[in-house]
């Protein structure tokens, strides 16, 4: 009952950190697009003011500074989608290298290599290259994802340098839990090999059956880690196109509001009244942000206290608690929990394989 609880209690803080970290990564990326719309209305009501003043000379100044600033904004439009293009360029070769038709023609070699052969020194020699093709090429990709992320931290600096943005850089692509548990299905295969009920009698058929679950396994990582490889993609510069949208929402507006408030009085005083409420509602928000961001860091009491871990947190290292050093076939192994909780089980039939 004691290691019942306490298995228990350890999925529930895994979960409760993962729940934790996306659901705070959300606010803050709230919160920084509701903190950009907040300058952005306040220098509409500072405008708007400023023509309150019946000042003509201030607002042709003001006319002629939205006019540049829509310039400036379609400038780097243009390096943006530039940029743009050669990130999902990048990204698309990136995705090819983690395609399952290179991980099955290197499986099925393995296969083939080991022929009618199935020995434990052929299963661990093989998992062991199968694990060694796998750690570079999570290198290799790793190489490449600095190059995309590269290209992403130059489009925030020019939005940052030249239109005010937050200074802001990329998040880095991070595939360690794809190498530790490549690294840890290398480990059991190799206790499973140095087993010496293996070694005494060689179960060929046992050994294929292993094989093939170490096969399904291997698929499964490659599936999450090109899934992860895609979220990253998706994510390197989404946060900079909201912001953009954001920014190219406040340019117009800026621009409507002077225009039409420049030749009317009436609608001066109506687009500044409005103005200066969707700023105390964006303000009201802000801080409502604030609260619930601090609620819940105050709330995410973890036992061992470790840092949470996320794709802008990488000195805290991500969960493997869900990995068992132990292979789920049967023998001294029977009865063992899979190795990995998404992958299917390879056990057979301890019956069957002693008749």
């Amino acid at each position: 009952d004691a290691l019942a609880n306490q298995m228990v209690n350890t999925k529930h803080e895994i979960l409760g950190r993962a729940v934790v970290t996306e659901c705070s990564n959300m606010i803050r990326s709230s919160r920084k697009l509701t903190q950009m719309r907040l300058r952005n209305q306040k220098i509409q009501v500072d405008e708007l003011r400023i023509l309150q003043a019946k000042n003509r000379d201030s607002s042709k100044e003001i006319l002629a500074r939205v006019v540049a600033d829509r310039k400036r904004y379609e400038s780097s439009m243009l390096s943006f989608n530039q940029g743009s293009d050669k990130i999902k360029r990048l990204g698309d070769k990136l995705l090819r290298h983690m395609s399952l038709g290179y991980l099955n023609t290197t499986l099925e070699q393995s296969k083939q290599d080991m022929g009618d052969r199935w020995t434990t020194v052929g299963l661990n020699r093989s998992m062991r290259e199968v694990t060694h093709l796998a750690t570079a090429l999570a290198k290799n990709i790793t190489a490449e994802s600095h190059l995309i992320k590269k290209h992403a931290d130059n489009l925030y600096h020019l939005f940052w340098s030249k239109h005010g943005f937050e200074k802001t850089e990329a998040s880095e692509l991070n595939l360690n839990n794809f190498i530790h548990n490549m690294q840890a299905l290398e480990q059991v295969t190799n206790d499973f090999c140095t087993d010496p009920s293996n070694i005494i009698v060689e179960k060929r058929f046992l050994i294929r059956r292993f094989f093939l679950g170490l096969g399904a396994q291997i698929q499964s990582l490659f599936e999450q880690a090109h899934a992860d490889c895609n979220k990253w993609l998706n994510d390197v510069i989404s946060e900079l196109k909201a912001q953009i949208v954001q920014h190219k929402n406040a340019l117009n507006s800026r621009a409507e509001a002077l225009m039409e408030s420049h030749n009317s009085a009436d609608k001066l005083i109506l687009n500044l009244a409005l103005s200066e409420k969707a700023m105390a509602q964006t303000l009201h928000q802000s801080n409502q942000l604030d609260e619930i961001l601090l609620k819940l860091m105050r709330s995410a009491k973890f036992k061992h206290g470790a840092p949470i871990y996320s794709a802008h947190n990488t000195e805290a290292s991500p969960p493997s608690n869900f990995v068992a050093n132990n292979p789920p076939i049967d023998g001294p192994y029977a009865n063992k929990a899979p190795l990995f909780t998404s992958a299917p089980f390879i056990g057979i039939d301890t019956k069957a394989s002693n008749a």
